[in-house]
């Protein structure tokens, strides 16, 4: 038996350690009863405690955290960004943390009424989509994507592209958050975009390197 001097009594608890091996949450429960020294103890008390893990930042992928994409002169880009979270339920966001240089970063937009039809006409016929019908707002810094699948919109200015240089037209970066914490990675988007080709198709959507 122990003596609580506290009035109410009360005990600490200090719950366990999860391992990664343990699901998200336990309950454990202990029993008293309680005694005043001179009549036998009293009916038993039962508390029972919900553990629950906690909270673990999400992450970003390495082979997303340095990505190109390509598109030509005056042609948007759709852009899928990437993140996971280790605690099951959470919804992971990505959050811009820099803007691109040149050009401007749009949230993806679901497309409507004639856009939509035009997008299943597309896509039934198994060409691709552009981006323009794809164009939501415009993005500011610190901004969260809105897209539950984290995809954005990418559009050069007009009339430019990444000239004679091996380097990118433009860049952003990106984290990714559970609504409680961010991850510690962030990752870089490098854009390229070529001159427009003599007779370059009409429609066109650049994907990252090595897709279709």
């Amino acid at each position: 038996p122990v003596a609580l001097k506290a009035n109410p009594p009360a005990v600490f608890f200090m719950p366990p350690r999860l391992t990664e091996e343990d699901p998200d949450a336990i309950s454990v429960s202990f029993t008293y009863s309680v005694f005043d020294g001179v009549l036998t103890g009293s009916v038993l008390g039962h508390v029972h405690v919900r553990i629950k893990r906690r909270n673990r930042p999400p992450s970003i992928p390495a082979e997303s955290l340095e990505v190109e994409a390509f598109t030509v002169e005056d042609k948007g880009v759709l852009l899928e960004l990437n993140g996971t979270d280790p605690d099951a339920g959470d919804t992971v966001v990505a959050v811009v943390t820099d803007l691109p240089e040149r050009g401007e970063l749009y949230q993806y937009a679901a497309p409507s009424g004639a856009a939509a039809r035009r997008v299943e006409e597309l896509e039934a016929l198994g060409k691709p989509v552009p981006a323009a019908l794809l164009t939501g707002a415009r993005i500011n810094n610190s901004a969260i994507v809105s897209d539950p699948r984290m995809r954005v919109v990418f559009k050069p200015e007009f009339r430019t592209h990444s000239g004679d240089t091996n380097g990118p037209y433009a860049s952003f970066s990106y984290q990714v958050s559970d609504g409680i914490e961010q991850s510690e990675e962030i990752a870089t988007v490098s854009i390229h975009v070529d001159g427009r080709p003599v007779g370059a198709p009409s429609e066109v959507l650049a994907t990252f390197e090595d897709t279709e």
